[in-house]
């Protein structure tokens, strides 16, 4: 479960992309009943989380670092576009979200 933090204190100087996240987990539950003849039983550990989120789609400018050093040829043609491509998704989603991007 997640909740927006800003949203129950508006006058707060928490931003709108924080979100606080809780969780329950279980571990080594290997049965669905109390067996104490079963050799594959084990005490259950439960545990709660608790953690911060990021809303991602409400954060409006972005620093994006792109390692864009392609190789090239002796007349500066590009012959590997595989870094450039891979980099393209996010990008492009930026972009979608209308984002500013900075570029370092």
């Amino acid at each position: 479960m997640s909740a927006n933090i800003w949203s129950f204190n508006k006058e707060s100087n928490f931003p709108k992309w924080l979100n606080i996240a809780f969780g329950y987990g279980a571990e080594g539950m290997l049965y669905g009943e109390s067996n104490p003849n079963n050799q594959f039983t084990q005490d259950p550990y439960r545990q709660f989380y608790l953690s911060l989120d990021v809303d991602l789609t409400k954060i409006k400018n972005v620093i994006l670092r792109v390692d864009f050093n392609v190789p090239i040829d002796q007349n500066f043609i590009i012959q590997d576009f595989t870094r450039i491509n891979r980099s393209r998704e996010t990008i492009e989603k930026l972009h979608k979200n209308n984002c500013k991007i900075f570029f370092i």
